[in-house]
């Protein structure tokens, strides 16, 4: 009678065991991940450019061997960052569990030195705040479902206006002279 009360006790922990790992694993299933970044710019000045080249610079091209960087969550933070560059096509793939990943620029790994920014002639500084808030913000925010076992594509497009560098620090304004 022992050892059919032991053996039940042993099949149903078991089978818990079992029930526990199987949920866990397909619940934090790790998925593929591919994502392609493009890059456009606006004109900034000079002689009046033909169509063409107005067409030429809004349409997208490969943002080619770049370095970018993953944290865990929605939001930028301190710790733990996954490095990614892009291919020649602008692209790269990494396995993901599910969740949301904020993407970074390289200039947002660190938090900012606030105190090394000041409004110049030529360009205002629009503060700490707005300086924070694009360093928390990070570039963009990869969501990672718990549904499907094929691979998730998403797209990016970095736009670079005239005198406003997006990437080192969009809190810096060009307020001079426009080229003629």
């Amino acid at each position: 009678m022992k050892k059919i009360t032991f053996f039940l006790l042993l099949l149903a922990g078991f089978s818990g065991v079992m029930g526990q790992t199987s949920f866990s694993s397909t619940s934090s299933k790790a998925q593929w991940v591919k994502v392609y970044i493009t890059s456009t710019e606006s004109y900034c000045g000079g002689a009046r450019p033909s169509d063409e080249m107005l067409q030429e610079l809004q349409t997208p091209k490969p943002y080619a061997f770049k370095t970018f960087y993953l944290r865990k969550g929605s939001q930028n933070s301190k710790g733990k960052v996954i490095k990614v560059v892009t291919d020649s096509a602008g692209c790269f793939s990494i396995k993901l569990k599910p969740g949301k990943y904020c993407l970074l620029y390289p200039t947002q790994l660190k938090e900012p030195d606030y105190s090394k920014y000041k409004s110049t002639e030529n360009q205002e500084y629009l503060g700490k705040a707005c300086l924070r808030a694009w360093w928390l913000k990070g570039w963009q925010v990869i969501s990672v479902k718990d549904t499907a076992d094929r691979a998730i594509s998403k797209s990016f497009n970095i736009h670079f206006p005239c005198f406003i560098n997006e990437i080192d620090n969009p809190c810096m304004q060009y307020v001079g002279p426009y080229p003629p």
